[in-house]
């Protein structure tokens, strides 16, 4: 067992993580890890619709997937917040920010739940979440950046 004290962590704690990452190594090893399925969601702002892909382990790419394919006009902006699930898009022509409930089905493919304005009257070609689910996103016509509190995005 390593020296508890090098990491400046109290002895029992450490020794606690020390086995943790053997367990997580262990599992890794014997296949008993299984990562998590990682998307690459698009825009396709010229017929107003939004798509994904699902990235392999191996690198591979599926076929796209269309995700939106209405209400939608010329969607740039993506962002997704992790943590309560949305999808975010800005769309410079819609004059909107907006969300939509995103959702991993058990087969793997992704869905959405209706539209949901985050800022309507804007021309905003980008959208951006930090960790605690603050949005962010640009008004061209006024050359500034916005920022929308996480209590306030439904």
């Amino acid at each position: 067992v390593p020296a508890a004290t090098s990491c400046g962590l109290p002895s029992t704690m450490a020794v606690a993580l020390w086995a943790t990452l053997l367990l997580c190594a262990a599992d890794f090893c014997l296949g008993g890890y299984t990562p998590p399925t990682k998307y690459l969601i698009v825009s396709n702002a010229k017929n107003g619709s939004i798509g994904y892909v699902r990235l392999s382990r191996e690198g591979n790419l599926s076929e796209v997937t269309v995700l939106i394919d209405r209400d939608l006009v010329h969607p740039q902006g993506i962002a997704v917040d992790q943590k309560r699930q949305l999808l975010l898009i800005a769309d410079s022509e819609l004059r909107k920010v907006v969300s939509y409930g995103l959702t991993v089905h058990e087969d793997g493919t992704l869905g959405v739940d209706e539209q949901t304005p985050v800022a309507e009257d804007i021309s905003s070609r980008w959208v951006a979440v930090d960790g605690p689910g603050n949005v962010f996103f640009t008004d061209e016509d006024n050359s500034k950046v916005w920022k929308i509190s996480a209590e306030q995005v439904l």
